[in-house]
């Protein structure tokens, strides 16, 4: 049969990982979302805090300060930016959140209305999104501030303090330093004492002057207005004069990758950090009508971050860990599998007529996966066939079932289950396609989508090739290095894509996965995965 490659190929909606400062309010990552149950419950929460928002609904402001925790490839970029550009509920994108409403339908109708009646009701929460590479919190939370007030339409809305710091900062070189005051006097519009008088007026146009010069007045470092000042205090001054102006009813804010901050600068934090973090979770759970939400983001939970620390420090991040609301993004793999089956593209008569040529050969995978004593999918058997056989082909349905679990265990932001899937990464799903479209039908492994009469599938050593570099900076400790480790070894005494490596690189993953009662790498499981790639001797 000469097939054509064009038959599948990957949706770029997966591609790589979501940042949700550069992403936000685009309209084709919107739509492209897929709603998981995790997914539809993270948002209802969402939605339902945002509109209840009067002063004697207590019960729904109570949830306003949450950690979000998952594994790295779990999606939780993913989720909170859809969630945030709900609650942003630009009327322009109206369409797409009805789009959202109806798919959300098919799993839950009631939450499904809840997102219709929060698009209706015209509610606006502004996003603030924290990315933060400093070690001080402060700084990261209040520059996300000042970034944000500064692109969307509230431009020239500061709070008081930041006037209030550039006179301060005058001052100071008038007193302490002078040919600094000198030479400000001679770049300003105006002399100092009406420069001066104007900020404290609330100029904005003043401010932004000064924050022009400041640069050439200090070596090209950027003007903190916001030293010694209360990071919270800022945020509700900024909340409610938002909500004053009656286009928006809150401030969101989310600090991604948080856990990357605690992994970097836990050690150095102060009291005043942890301190900053119960007060804003404080603050949001009692913000009523002017709503302040905080979400934080971490792929584990911040108790497995602080064993370094000190007793005392323990004690406060653990103040901090109890102010939140933990929210688990939990294993459905049911659902996984369907992620992996939308990011699996077919031409629909490629496909169809594909399917019907070879219905004898899926049949048999399914008998096999199914019925042959492998529990695997033992709890799946009705959702089998259509999702794991057919959605996740050309995968083996062992390399759908070990993807998602492998991702868990080793997968970092540059390398993901979704990056897999759709990023162009080296041994990927779109480097595998691609070359079989570089070869016509055949490419140098021999592989192809009818491999000597046999369905193409890719097995599990493609995800060993794909996470390699992850497996191997896992630490010394790790069981999952060990046997890495011992994998390597055998190979260098293998041919490059022989059976015999593709089995090592397998069993290897058989092990770093730890799962015997159901993935076991015995002798009659290697030769069925094996005989059904078209690989038996």
């Amino acid at each position: 049969m000469d097939l054509k490659n064009k038959m599948i190929s990957a949706s770029k909606n997966f591609q790589t990982s979501v940042n949700i400062a550069f992403d936000f309010d685009n309209a084709e990552k919107i739509a492209g979302f897929i709603p998981t149950f995790e997914a539809i419950k993270f948002i209802d929460d969402a939605v339902l805090s945002a509109r209840n928002s009067g002063a004697s609904e207590k019960k729904s402001s109570e949830s306003r300060a949450g950690i979000l925790i998952g594994p790295y490839g779990k999606g939780k970029s993913y989720i909170v930016l859809e969630t945030l550009s709900l609650l942003y509920n630009n009327p322009d994108l109206k369409e797409l959140f009805e789009s959202l409403a109806q798919k959300v339908r098919a799993k839950n109708p009631s939450v499904a209305e809840n997102i219709a009646q929060y698009v209706k009701s015209g509610r606006r929460l502004l996003p603030i999104v924290i990315n933060g590479n400093s070690q001080s919190l402060s700084q990261s939370f209040l520059y996300a501030l000042h970034l944000t007030l500064k692109r969307r339409e509230f431009k020239n809305l500061m709070p008081e303090t930041h006037f209030e710091s550039a006179v301060k900062m005058i001052e100071k070189w008038e007193n302490e330093y002078p040919e600094t005051f000198k030479k400000f006097n001679e770049l300003a519009s105006v002399k100092s004492e009406v420069f001066k008088r104007q900020l404290l007026n609330y100029n904005s146009d003043f401010f932004e002057e000064f924050e022009k010069l400041y640069p050439s007045l200090t070596s090209g470092s950027e003007f903190n207005p916001f030293a010694g000042f209360d990071v919270v205090d800022i945020y509700e001054q900024v909340c409610k004069k938002l909500c004053e102006s009656g286009k928006y009813d809150g401030i969101f804010v989310v600090y991604d990758e948080f856990g990357k901050y605690l992994e970097s600068s836990i050690a150095h934090a102060t009291v005043k950090d942890t301190k900053l973090l119960q007060d804003f979770a404080e603050r949001s759970d009692r913000s009523g009508k002017n709503q302040l939400h905080l979400l934080l983001i971490c792929h584990k939970e911040i108790e497995n971050y602080i064993d370094i620390l000190p007793k005392q420090k323990v004690d406060g991040w653990k103040g901090v860990s109890e102010r939140f609301r933990h929210i688990h993004l939990y294993n459905n793999y049911s659902e996984v599998y369907s992620l992996i089956s939308a990011a699996i593209l077919k031409n629909a008569s490629e496909w169809k007529s594909f399917c019907v040529q070879n219905k004898a050969q899926f049949e048999n995978l399914k008998n096999v996966w199914l019925g042959s004593g492998f529990r695997l999918f033992s709890n799946l058997e009705d959702y089998f066939k259509d999702t794991v056989l057919y959605g996740c082909y050309p995968l083996h349905p062992v390399t759908s079932y070990i993807l998602p679990r492998l991702s868990e265990k080793v997968a970092q932001n540059e390398r993901t289950l979704f990056t897999f899937l759709s990023g162009n990464d080296k041994n990927g799903f779109s480097s595998l396609i691609g070359k079989l479209e570089e070869s016509g039908k055949t490419v140098a492994d021999g592989r192809e989508f009818l491999l000597g009469g046999r369905i193409l599938l890719f097995t599990p050593d493609v995800l060993f090739d794909y996470f390699e570099n992850q497996l191997q900076n896992e630490p010394y400790t790790s069981e999952i290095k060990k046997y890495y480790l011992m994998a390597t070894k055998i190979l260098r005494q293998l041919e490059n894509n022989s059976l015999e490596a593709k089995i090592v690189k397998t069993i290897s993953l058989i092990y770093c996965l730890n799962q015997f009662e159901r993935l076991s790498p015995d002798l009659n499981f290697l030769f069925a995965l094996y005989d059904d790639a078209g690989f038996s001797r």
